[in-house]
């Protein structure tokens, strides 16, 4: 798990008392490996960032409050995803691993559940 450094700046200056922040949208980015400390390594081959819908904070935490599904544009191991401010560029802000790597084939479906990533403080 890894979160950037300008997110960090952003939540920490806000509990300081400084201005508040507010991340329009956040974006999921599939991985066949762990991002590295940038989210731009091991980039699944499609390359499609989703818009994600997130639920009410509770208890220091949220989660995928939608369902997400890619179509598999090459054979390859998915186990990583990373979140960005914007589709397709923009700044990365965390990325973590999957409870599970899916193998997948060309044409199969890539599906991440409601519920299935949280972000917690």
């Amino acid at each position: 798990m890894a979160t950037s450094p300008e997110l960090k700046d952003l939540i920490m200056n806000a509990l300081a008392g400084g201005a508040a922040f507010q991340i329009p949208a956040m974006y999921l980015r599939l991985h066949k490996g762990a991002p590295g400390a940038s989210g731009t390594g091991n980039l699944a081959s499609n390359a499609t960032r989703m818009i994600t819908t997130w639920s009410p904070s509770s208890g220091g935490m949220i989660a995928l409050a939608a369902p997400l599904v890619w179509t598999a544009t090459h054979s390859e191991v998915i186990s990583h995803w990373s979140l960005w401010n914007h589709l397709t560029a923009g700044v990365w802000l965390h990325s973590d691993a999957f409870h599970a790597a899916k193998s997948v084939t060309a044409g199969d479906e890539i599906y991440v559940p409601a519920g299935s990533i949280t972000l917690h403080m």
